[in-house]
């Protein structure tokens, strides 16, 4: 049995980790030279920022978490708590480091979509992306919330069973369900797996309003069963643990299809004072090495990361989670 699942933006873990992104981008715009590792928490009145920081750049981080908090429909009083404190001058040489400790990253491509991402994410990626332009886009859907998640389970490439869990205020439970039912008929799919929503009945109360969250839990990008990938939320772009995951999974994809393999699954791992990944290594679905299949040097390695890096690449990368690929320059 595989299973995938993409959490919708309201989600209070989701929510925090948009926090972390966005207070971590705005150190970068302001300061491209910024390391900051830092984590967001809270929920039902309250939200904690903790974590430490070396940077130039000076802001209100409390205004900036409240307008994010804004931006992503949360308009209930949500009271700030920052406490991001400078790294000692001991440590500044490790924090510019690109890799501190021994870090193994993970990337993975499959021939099973277009998207090269596993049928059972794909799915719950799309049906999220659906949900998520419909409530912002279409009036009729005024009802539904920021809150909830999608899943998708198979057996084999055969997708089985599509499970929908939204908040959607007073409206009447049947009348959601009917409204998703017509927006899940005409994606059509060649194989329909059976729809099931909200199967505990009406929910109102899964924002982080009622909910508390966290930020920085790993994600299963590829589903079940597949290595988890470090959550990029709170961390700037020049660790080895965020970019080296970019990388991966860069590498999978152009090896997927450059050759003949049904799957790619990449590893790289940094040691520390490491700049580039001291190893690298790509098999098939057979176990069959695809090392040297596709070349992807420190040359093509450094052109990638100038190309790359841009104003709210972290908030982006976050967001990849939801809206699926083909959005992000490493998708391409």
């Amino acid at each position: 049995m595989r299973l995938a699942s993409v959490s919708l933006a309201g989600h209070p873990d989701r929510i925090c980790d948009l926090v972390a992104a966005g207070i971590v981008d705005e150190y970068l715009r302001r300061d491209p030279e910024t390391r900051i590792k830092c984590n967001v928490s809270g929920g039902r009145g309250a939200i904690f920022v903790t974590g430490e920081i070396l940077t130039s750049a000076d802001f209100d981080v409390s205004h900036l978490v409240q307008r994010i908090l804004g931006k992503l429909g949360v308009y209930e009083a949500m009271e700030p708590f920052i406490a991001l404190e400078p790294v000692v001058s001991e440590q500044v040489g490790r924090w510019r480091q690109a890799c501190i400790e021994p870090t193994l990253v993970t990337g993975y491509a499959t021939a099973e979509t277009d998207s090269l991402m596993p049928a059972p994410m794909h799915l719950a990626k799309n049906l999220a992306l659906m949900l998520d332009e419909k409530r912002k886009n279409d009036p009729d859907w005024f009802w539904l919330g920021t809150a909830g998640a999608v899943s998708v389970l198979g057996e084999g490439k055969h997708l089985t069973q599509a499970i929908v869990e939204v908040d959607h205020g007073t409206q009447p439970i049947e009348k959601v369900r009917q409204a998703i039912a017509r927006e899940f008929d005409e994606l059509g799919l060649d194989q329909k797996p059976k729809l099931q929503i909200n199967l505990l009945g009406p929910s109102d109360k899964q924002g982080i309003e009622a909910k508390v969250g966290v930020s920085q839990g790993h994600i299963l990008a590829y589903g079940q069963g597949l290595p988890a990938i470090v959550n990029p939320a709170g961390r700037d772009w020049h660790g080895a643990e965020v970019q080296g995951v970019w990388l991966a999974r860069y590498w999978a994809r152009k090896i997927l299809k450059q050759t003949k393999a049904q799957a790619v699954m990449t590893e790289l791992l940094y040691l520390p004072g490491d700049n580039f990944p001291s190893i690298m290594t790509a098999r098939d679905e057979r176990g069959n090495d695809l090392s040297k299949a596709v070349n992807l040097s420190r040359e093509e390695i450094k052109d990638l990361l100038a190309s790359w890096v841009k104003p709210g690449i972290m908030t982006e990368a976050v967001e990849a989670n939801l809206v699926g690929d083909g959005h992000l320059p490493w998708e391409a």
